[in-house]
């Protein structure tokens, strides 16, 4: 049986968690784009360069927020979200 109030509860914390998964993959889709030779290593939502090829990545990280939080992204999520749990509320 599906528990109402969890399900609730875990719901901002799986898509923060999504997001955040989803910013990294584009940041190592833009890396590999633009010069896939820079060491990058990554572990869960935490990465790693050579300080020289920092400023590329900055630029490339910001370019991935800004496409993952764009605000008609986020608009449709809420707009989704509403009338996924309309029937539950």
């Amino acid at each position: 049986k599906i528990n109402k109030q969890k399900q609730i509860s875990a719901i901002i914390p799986n898509l923060v968690h999504s997001l955040d998964a989803s910013s990294l993959s584009l940041l190592i889709n833009y890396l590999i784009i633009n010069d896939s030779s820079i060491p990058f290593f990554c572990v869960h939502d935490c990465f790693a360069s050579t300080a020289n090829n920092l400023p590329l990545i900055k630029s490339l990280f910001q370019n991935s927020l800004r496409d993952i939080y764009s605000p008609d992204l986020l608009f449709n999520i809420h707009s989704s979200f509403l009338q996924l749990l309309a029937p539950l509320m």
